[in-house]
């Protein structure tokens, strides 16, 4: 621990002596530039992913096999977390986390894992309630349909979609020639109704558009379009896209099947990305920047500050940016 690190941990115990006289040997805090808080583990496994729960707490996804669920706090100016709980039970790296929000007051954690299974857990407890067996890979994706069914993507090349209350998988969906590295669900036009969900998933090159209820696959999008492309992130129509021999960003329209925004500014591959509340489009990168890109592509900022690579972005309702390393740190960004 370097000399800055020193002086602000016993800056926090100073304000907070009970709180963390427990933690200080295990976890460390910063206070830093843009960021007003860095969460880690001092023994830095790396962060996959993180997810937000309704009443503001973050989940983290972590290399040590465990989630973490962190209660941020604001004193003063500063945004701080002394209280976490950790969820053991996963034997592998924790891939991937999403929610499902029953009602605003019961949310259930749902985690994939490269250990294969997924795992279903009380957001309020910690308590794994369920582990939903069947993949023969790792699990990269999971997501969420209205009627509460996870849907999970896996190296094993397919999609599963499991009922969420008996825990039993109700059907495969076969057609991916990759690993399935991305899955979303969205509504194919503005009646929001159990007819007219989809669940879009991506592989290296290839994006198809399934129907949930019969588990066919409606559209195909292949090489002729994406070509050595990875689709890393979903929103509203729009297919976020990285390749590895530019390093950019590129924004594929599915409702009109062509391109209309090309990010570049990144000097290495992008690895997540995500849409702030205003629509603009924030890229995390292997070159351990933030960007933020106007809605007509042009970059507006970078933030710096991550020691490794950024694996992952989650967004507040406020705007406030989360962003996980494999630095093993969390930064909440203003």
């Amino acid at each position: 621990m370097n000399k800055r690190e020193k002086l602000i941990i016993n800056y926090l115990n100073d304000i907070f002596p009970d709180a963390l006289s427990n933690l200080i040997s295990e976890y460390v805090y910063y206070l830093y530039g843009e960021s007003h808080i860095i969460i880690g583990k001092s023994n830095f496994n790396m962060i996959l992913c993180v997810s937000i729960l309704s009443d503001g707490r973050i989940i983290s996804g972590s290399s040590d096999r465990t989630l973490t669920i962190w209660k941020p706090q604001k004193y003063s100016t500063n945004i701080i977390c002394t209280d976490h709980i950790e969820l053991v039970g996963h034997v592998d790296w924790v891939s991937c986390i999403t929610i499902i929000s029953l009602d605003r007051f019961n949310e259930k954690i749902v985690s994939g894992s490269h250990d294969t299974t997924i795992k279903i857990w009380d957001s309020k407890t910690g308590k794994c309630d369920a582990t939903l067996i069947g993949h023969s890979d790792y699990v990269r994706c999971v997501a969420i349909l209205c009627d509460h069914r996870i849907v999970s993507g896996s190296d094993d090349r397919t999609l599963k979609i499991w009922d969420s209350t008996t825990n039993i998988c109700n059907m495969t969906l076969i057609g991916h020639s990759s690993w399935v590295w991305m899955v979303s669900v969205f509504f194919c036009n503005q009646s929001q109704s159990i007819n007219n969900e989809r669940i879009l998933s991506g592989s290296l090159g290839e994006i198809k558009i399934w129907n949930p209820t019969t588990g066919t696959c409606d559209i195909a999008l292949g090489d002729n379009i994406f070509s050595q492309y990875r689709p890393i992130h979903f929103n509203q129509n729009l297919i976020f896209l990285n390749h590895s021999s530019t390093n950019g960003l590129k924004v594929f329209d599915i409702q009109n099947e062509n391109y209309n925004l090309n990010l570049i500014g990144h000097k290495h591959l992008v690895s997540c990305c995500a849409i702030l509340p205003d629509g603009r489009i924030i890229s995390g990168s292997i070159d351990k920047t933030l960007k933020i890109w106007n809605k007509s592509g042009e970059l507006e900022q970078t933030f710096t500050g991550h020691a490794d690579l950024i694996s992952c972005i989650a967004i507040f309702p406020d705007g406030k940016i989360i962003s996980g390393s494999h630095d093993g740190t969390i930064r909440i960004w203003t």
